[in-house]
C-alpha cells in the first residue's frame, strides 16, 4: 500500500476531510444508539488527521487513532492538543495490528477501505479488526461505489484554490480492474509568502458487496446492516469535478448511483455471550 500522503496532507482537510466528518461522526452517534453501545474504547481505523477521532473523544470515548502516514498523524496529534482531549496515536498499516485490550467500537471511513490493493488485503484488515474488537464489538465503515469511482475517478481533473494552497487532481478509473488513481500536484502557502510544490499519488479499488461479505464471513464478522449513502460533501465533489468528456449527469436520487455505502459489522461472539443488538438491515 503506496498512500502515505505526505505532501498532500498540508491540504486534506480543506479537500473535504472536514466537512465529510461531520456526516461521518452523525453515522456513529446513530448506529450507537440503536445499538445500545455507550461510550467505551474505539479504534478510528486510517484516522488521517485526526477529525473523527478526536470528535468521539470529545464525545466520551476512549479513542485510539491508527494510520500509516506519520505526516496525518503530526497533524492529528496537534488536533488533539488543541482540542484538548487524550487520544493515543498508532503509526501502523491496518492490514497487520494489535491492540494491547479489545476495542467496543472500530470505525474507519472516508473510503480508507478503497485504499487496500486486493481481496487479500481487505482480507487480513478484516482479520485485523476482528482480532481488535471484543466478542459483540461493532465495526462501521463506508467504501466508495463503482458509481462514486465513475463519477469522481473516470477520466477527472479537479481543482482547489484558496489562498494559501493550490491544487490539480487528475483522476482515472480503470472499470476491468476496478483500480483509480488520482495525481495530486499542488502549492502551499508558505509562512515567508512563497509556495512549495508537493506531488502524491492515490491508488484506490474498487470492491463489490460480495467481496465485503466475502472477507467478514471469513473474518468472524457478522453483517449487520448496510445502505448506500451519499453525503453532501461527496455531492459538492460531482459539482466540483471537470469530467473530460463529459459523463451523463449524476442522479443523486438513484440507489444505483450512491456514492458510497454504509457497513455495519459485528464480532460473532462465542455461545452466550452477549453484544450491542443492532437491528438487521438498518444501521
Amino acid at each position: 500500500m503506496t498512500n502515505r500522503y505526505m505532501g498532500f496532507a498540508a491540504v486534506y482537510d480543506r479537500a473535504g476531510a472536514v466537512a465529510f466528518n461531520q456526516a461521518a461522526i452523525e453515522k456513529v452517534r446513530a448506529t450507537a444508539a440503536n445499538s445500545g453501545l455507550a461510550p467505551g474504547r474505539c479504534l478510528d481505523l486510517a484516522c488521517g488527521t485526526g477529525n473523527l477521532a478526536v470528535a468521539l473523544a470529545r464525545e466520551g470515548w476512549q479513542v485510539i487513532g491508527l494510520d500509516h502516514s506519520p505526516a496525518m498523524l503530526a497533524l492529528a496529534r496537534a488536533k488533539a492538543e488543541a482540542a484538548g482531549v487524550a487520544v493515543r496515536w498508532l503509526e501502523a498499516d491496518m492490514r497487520g495490528f494489535t491492540l494491547e485490550e479489545p476495542a467496543d467500537l472500530v470505525t474507519c471511513f472516508y473510503d480508507a477501505l478503497n485504499h487496500l490493493p486486493a481481496r487479500a488485503d481487505l482480507a487480513r484488515t478484516f482479520r485485523s479488526v476482528a482480532a481488535a474488537l471484543r466478542p459483540g464489538g461493532l465495526f462501521l465503515f463506508d467504501v466508495s461505489t463503482e458509481a462514486c469511482f465513475r463519477n469522481l475517478w473516470q477520466d477527472c481533473l479537479h481543482l482547489s484554490e484558496t489562498a494559501d494552497h493550490l491544487f490539480f487532481a487528475e483522476n482515472t478509473f480503470d472499470a476491468k480492474t476496478g483500480r483509480g488513481i488520482c495525481r495530486i500536484t499542488g502549492f502551499t502557502r508558505r509562512p515567508d509568502g512563497l509556495y512549495e510544490r508537493f506531488e502524491d499519488t492515490i491508488e484506490e479499488r474498487c470492491f463489490t458487496d460480495e467481496e465485503i461479505r466475502a472477507a467478514a464471513r471469513r473474518s468472524g464478522l457478522e453483517v449487520v446492516g448496510t445502505e448506500g449513502w451519499t453525503p453532501a460533501v461527496a455531492l459538492e465533489g460531482v459539482r466540483n469535478f471537470r469530467r473530460l468528456p463529459a459523463t451523463p449527469e449524476f442522479n443523486p436520487d438513484s440507489r444505483d448511483q450512491n456514492l458510497k455505502t454504509y457497513w455495519v459489522l459485528r464480532r460473532a461472539g462465542p455461545p452466550g455471550s452477549s453484544g450491542p443488538a443492532c437491528r438487521r438491515g438498518s444501521p
